[in-house]
């Protein structure tokens, strides 16, 4: 006996088959009715977003439907930041593999995929003083034409990310601030859409996983590493474009920030990158949610940065 098939009803909207609610809190303040909500459930279907939240003073369960063409452009950015990044851990591992195998044969290089392509590279193209078997030089030389295709790739990438900075104002606001670049900028911009969602820069540094974590019983705390939550590749940008900031403060005909000194002082210089990388974010949420642009002496006129213990 075969079941009744269930029809349709021409009047219920179109869904998608495998559409899921997620729920999120949301801590934005002084942005009107519409907005203004504690809880908020995405239904995620085919063409639509569509956004459930209840009024907290009346109790009105309201929705909201958002076109997918509304997020299209920090998607594509994002995707963009995606390739590059599986682009440059490809060009890694690939380069990886060239040094070791040539490491085999007598063959020592530098650990930097440029430093292959400068001397590995025509030590392959040359047989008469290559060591490397002939049967294996022809396939290695190839792996690096390879590591110049990636490279390319990733070039190219790179420049349609950062036509895209130049396009959007936020940006560029974002990018002076010292170890932001064009990746870390558009980035951000485009992973955040409304950084007044965090009430402070500590929650917005604790989103991206640069807050230490706490364990501790009776009143007695105990700070702990990071908590590594949170968007792992903003974090690693952050990070890295700390550590290009002491790296370059670190030079004998550079003044180094005293905060930065400071720290240095007392904590190891891995922490005090992360330290740094912490500041970082909390200068991107005080430009982005009030609107700011970046001064370099604002430390010096307003309450200074809480110091790392």
């Amino acid at each position: 006996m075969s079941r009744p098939t269930k029809q349709a009803d021409p009047l219920e909207p179109e869904r998608h088959q495998c559409a899921r609610v997620e729920v999120s809190s949301n801590h934005s303040r002084d942005r009107g009715s519409t907005m203004n909500v504690t809880t908020y459930g995405l239904d995620l279907a085919k063409r639509v977003f569509q956004v459930h939240w209840v009024e907290p003073e009346t109790g009105e369960l309201k929705r909201k439907a958002l076109a997918r063409a509304e997020v299209s452009a920090s998607q594509a950015v994002l995707s963009l930041h995606r390739m590059r990044a599986q682009l440059v851990k490809i060009r890694t591992m690939q380069g990886y593999q060239v040094r070791s195998l040539t490491y085999e044969f007598g063959v020592v290089a530098p650990k930097s995929w440029r430093a292959l392509l400068a001397q590995v590279a025509p030590l392959l193209a040359d047989p008469t003083r290559c060591p490397v078997r002939e049967l294996v030089r022809v396939e290695l030389l190839n792996q690096l034409e390879g590591l110049r295709t990636l490279t390319a790739r990733i070039d190219a990438l790179e420049r349609q990310i950062g036509g895209w900075q130049r396009r959007e104002e936020e940006c560029q606001r974002l990018a002076a601030i010292p170890g932001v670049g064009r990746l870390t900028a558009t980035a951000v911009v485009a992973t955040v859409a409304d950084a007044r969602g965090f009430r402070s820069g500590r929650e917005f540094a604790a989103f991206l996983g640069l807050v230490p974590r706490q364990s501790g019983t009776g009143g007695r705390v105990k700070l702990l590493g990071i908590s590594k939550r949170g968007d792992p590749y903003l974090r690693t940008l952050l990070i890295h474009g700390a550590r290009s900031v002491l790296r370059s403060q670190s030079r004998a005909n550079r003044v180094m920030d005293p905060w930065l000194r400071g720290v240095l002082s007392r904590r190891p210089k891995n922490v005090a990158i992360v330290a740094l990388a912490n500041k970082m974010a909390r200068t991107i949420w005080a430009l982005m949610a009030h609107g700011r642009t970046f001064d370099e002496n604002w430390s010096r006129t307003a309450t200074p940065a809480p110091a790392v213990s």
